[in-house]
C-alpha cells in the first residue's frame, strides 16, 4: 500500500485522485494533508506528498517543498505555472515536478508509484545532454539561486570540484547546440530538460 498525502491548492486534485483511486487503484491510499500538519505530526509518514502548488502572492510553494525535503518527505509537485524559472526553482529543491494544469488520475497514479520506488518519474530529458548524478546535483543546486560555493556545500563537495562539474555541464550543453553559459540559461535548461510531463 502506498500512502499518499495530498495538499490541494484549491484545484480539486484531492477529490479527483481519491475518487479515481478508490475505484481503480487499490494499492494507493489517498488522504488530505497540509504542509504544516505533515511537518508537525509525529504520526506515520506518507510514502509520497503530492503538492498542488500555485505561485501566488503570500504563498511559498518552493519553501514548502524544500521544508518537506529537509524533513525527509518525498514531494511530488504539480505546478500550474510553466515558467522556466519557477519550475527550475522547484526542481532545484530535489522534488519531482509535473507541469500542467490538468493531470489525469491514471497518469498521476503512475507518477506516484514511480516516485514511491525512489525514482523521479519526470526526470526524462528533452534533447538535453546525459548528465552524471553529480553534474545534475550541482546544476540543480546552482540553478536554484545558490552561489557556487553554497551549491558545493549542499552537494557535499569542494568548490573546485563544483567548478569542474559545472564546467562539464556547460560543455555538454554547448555540444548539443543549446549553450547555457549563465545561471539564468542553466535554470532554463534545467526546466526544459527536467520539467516535462
Amino acid at each position: 500500500m502506498i500512502e499518499v498525502a495530498v495538499t490541494d491548492g484549491g484545484g480539486g486534485l484531492l477529490q479527483r485522485l481519491a475518487t479515481w483511486a478508490a475505484a481503480n487503484a487499490p494499492d494507493l491510499r489517498v488522504a488530505e494533508a497540509t504542509v504544516g500538519g505533515l511537518l508537525a505530526t509525529g504520526a506515520k509518514r506518507p510514502d509520497i506528498v503530492l503538492l498542488d502548488v500555485i505561485d501566488r502572492p503570500g504563498a511559498d510553494p518552493v519553501g514548502d517543498v524544500r521544508r518537506l525535503r529537509e524533513a525527509g518527505f518525498r514531494p511530488l509537485a504539480i505546478t500550474h505555472d510553466a515558467a522556466a524559472e519557477f519550475s527550475a526553482t522547484l526542481l532545484a529543491t530535489g522534488a519531482c515536478v509535473l507541469v500542467g494544469r490538468e493531470q489525469d488520475p491514471a497518469g498521476l497514479a503512475t507518477a506516484i508509484r514511480t516516485a514511491a520506488s525512489g525514482a523521479c518519474p519526470l526526470g526524462a530529458r528533452y534533447g538535453g545532454p546525459a548528465l552524471s548524478e553529480r553534474e545534475e546535483s550541482v546544476l540543480r543546486a546552482y540553478a536554484s539561486g545558490l552561489t557556487l560555493d553554497a551549491a558545493a556545500r549542499q552537494v557535499g563537495i569542494s568548490l573546485s570540484s563544483a567548478k569542474t562539474y559545472l564546467q562539464r555541464v556547460k560543455t555538454k550543453y554547448r555540444q548539443t547546440g543549446r549553450p547555457a553559459d549563465t545561471k539564468v540559461d542553466l535554470a532554463r535548461r534545467l526546466a526544459e530538460d527536467f520539467a516535462g510531463s
